[in-house]
């Protein structure tokens, strides 16, 4: 549903920022939260391969990566020719072990790769979108494959202005713990919830700095 600006904070709930906080330079704190999202995987190996999805013009993620894993395979996926937030000189190219290309080759990519991450990419797509790409990793997680998002979370679902230059692109959606678990029983799926993890204070509302990661693989 979209709502007020004002009812929509009202309703979310406060977030944990009980770890420690990121450094204040923008490129160390890039590299910080990468560091703290590739720490969640158990998927991990020197050979792995990681999928970028919503990597933006730099894909920040690649550079966490082959410092851990040198040999990695990084895949960094985006939208072509639309002037989207982080998304800025995005192209499609093969730089050494990186290869960035249109976020329609998600299906042609999802095979080749340990894990998937997406930052900040839950946090502006429609319920309808979400799943959708949920959805696409469910043949793969048989495999050892698993998923990782950022997402805000709340009491209920809220939808806040719509972009009308893509279709289901919100400014910000809050998703529930309810609605994950429900959508991971529904597919033999476990999920985990870790607390802070990306800091976005200077794009919303106070009460919406601060984003949970949630992590997501098959049922042990």
């Amino acid at each position: 549903m979209k709502m007020s600006l004002d009812r929509f904070i009202n309703k979310v709930k406060p977030h944990d920022k009980n770890n420690s906080a990121p450094p204040k330079n923008p490129i160390a704190r890039h590299l910080w939260e990468s560091q703290q999202l590739y720490s969640v995987f158990d998927c991990l190996h020197p050979n792995c391969s990681v999928l970028d999805y919503g990597c933006g013009g730099d894909g920040t993620l690649q550079y966490t990566l082959f410092n851990h894993f040198p040999n990695a395979k990084y895949y960094g996926l985006d939208v072509r020719n639309i002037n989207l937030p982080d998304n800025t000189g995005f192209e499609i190219k093969d730089k050494g072990n990186s290869k960035f290309r249109d976020i329609s080759e998600l299906s042609n990519i999802l095979p080749k790769v340990d894990c998937m991450i997406l930052g900040s990419v839950f946090t502006h797509l429609g319920l309808h979108s979400i799943k959708k790409i949920l959805d696409e990793t469910i043949p793969h997680y048989d495999r050892g494959f698993q998923l990782g998002f950022t997402a805000f979370l709340g009491k209920g679902i809220i939808q806040y202005y719509k972009d009308k230059r893509i279709d289901d692109y919100w400014w910000i959606i809050v998703l529930t713990i309810d609605w994950i678990k429900k959508y991971c029983d529904k597919n033999n799926l476990s999920f985990v919830v870790h607390p802070y993890i990306f800091e976005l204070d200077h794009q919303i509302p106070l009460e919406l700095t601060h984003q949970h990661f949630i992590t997501i693989k098959k049922n042990d």
